[in-house]
């Protein structure tokens, strides 16, 4: 796979508006990681049909890492935009929030399970076939 350039890299980002001004955020693999560890939840129930449920205190350190990545990704000189009683008052003052960010986790985490559960088939395709017949030998 091609190495991608700085500038296709900050090009990999979502945005969401809070309190009117336009922040980057990544729901990838990093912040998904970063949300196992902090909060010891199981990385497939994360990822598990590419519809995770969350409770909303886990939704909002999610959201919290998902700003922070993209943050990093774009380039940002803002390196943590938010901290959680931040997002919880953004919350209180502007409830459609949670659907949008839930709706970026979802468009982001879905293609990242189908990729997975691509290899875990293709893995499985193998380790089922432990004679692959080639048609000549």
């Amino acid at each position: 796979m091609p190495k991608q350039t700085e500038t296709q890299r900050k090009k990999a980002v979502d945005y969401i508006v809070i309190h009117g001004r336009k922040y980057p955020i990544h729901f990838g693999l990093k912040t998904i990681n970063e949300f196992t560890k902090e909060t010891g939840h199981d990385f497939e129930q994360i990822v598990a049909l590419g519809k995770p449920e969350l409770s909303v205190e886990a939704f909002v350190t999610i959201a919290r890492l998902g700003l922070k990545d993209g943050a990093r990704r774009a380039g940002s000189s803002e390196v943590e935009p938010f901290d959680e009683d931040e997002l919880w008052d953004a919350f209180d003052e502007e409830p459609s929030l949670i659907f949008d960010l839930a709706d970026l986790f979802s468009d982001a985490i879905h293609p990242i399970v189908t990729k997975l559960n691509g290899l875990i088939d293709e893995d499985n395709g193998e380790a089922s076939d432990p004679n692959p017949s080639s048609g000549s030998r």
